[in-house]
């Protein structure tokens, strides 16, 4: 009884693991990736127009005019975490927009 299971376990082992070559007449490719085309790039805050702005998720119209009215009387942005100086950009916004921003460094 006891090798019944063993041989069992043993085989559900193999079919499932990633080192087993073939199973089924698929191979193992290891974990699926997302392509790096369906992810949006980070739209730069220098150089985006409010409407490139609204694109992001978490900035509406208000916002993203905001945004740009700040760079034009103050200057571009050093880095991302400047974007709090913006009236309507708190710590926890600035979180969830940070994935889709960039700074680009110019020269």
């Amino acid at each position: 009884m006891f090798s019944i299971i063993t041989t069992a376990l043993a085989v559900a082992v193999v079919l499932v693991s990633p080192l087993s070559p073939a199973v089924g007449g698929l191979e193992w490719s290891g974990p699926v990736q997302e392509q790096s085309q369906n992810e949006p790039k980070p739209i730069d805050v220098n150089t985006a127009t409010a409407a490139e702005l609204q694109s992001v998720p978490g900035i509406g119209e208000t916002l993203a005019k905001r945004i740009v009215e700040f760079r034009e009387e103050h200057g571009l942005f050093e880095k991302v975490d400047d974007l709090l100086n913006v009236r309507g950009i708190g710590v926890a916004s600035l979180d969830k927009l940070r994935p889709f921003l960039t700074i680009k460094r110019s020269g």
